[in-house]
């Protein structure tokens, strides 16, 4: 867990590195649902093997 704290004209990146959240297996509700709008608004999947 972390906060980005920036300045207004200033960019921060969260990383969820983390297979539940790419996972569809799942039961219950997949934790990106549970992230607010404006985040998933901006979602970027990547699921390459930089460097593998």
């Amino acid at each position: 867990a972390g906060r980005a704290i920036r300045h207004i004209d200033d960019y921060a990146a969260i990383l969820l590195v983390d297979s539940r959240y790419a996972s569809k297996k799942s039961s219950s509700e997949p934790p990106v649902k549970k992230l607010p709008g404006w985040i998933k608004a901006r979602l970027v999947s990547v699921t390459a093997n930089f460097g593998e």
